[in-house]
């Protein structure tokens, strides 16, 4: 099961850093602060919400692959 687990996680990984990209990339655009309320803090909750993931995605990877060795 954590061989499973192990296996996935790059591409869990890689699929969170491609959105991570897009949503900064967004957020760094001139047009986002001209959007409502609403949208601007939904996507910078989500840009935390995907730094917590990648960091907790990054910290099993360690952790599984260092029962490995």
């Amino acid at each position: 099961m954590e061989q499973r687990e192990l296996d996935s996680l790059p591409g869990r990984i890689e699929a969170l850093e491609t959105e991570q990209r897009a949503l900064n990339e967004l957020i760094a655009g001139p047009e986002f602060y001209k959007e409502g309320a609403d949208a601007i803090n939904r996507s910078l909750a989500r840009a935390d919400a995907l730094q917590r993931e990648l960091a907790d995605a990054y910290s099993r990877w360690d952790e599984l692959d260092s029962r490995r060795q």
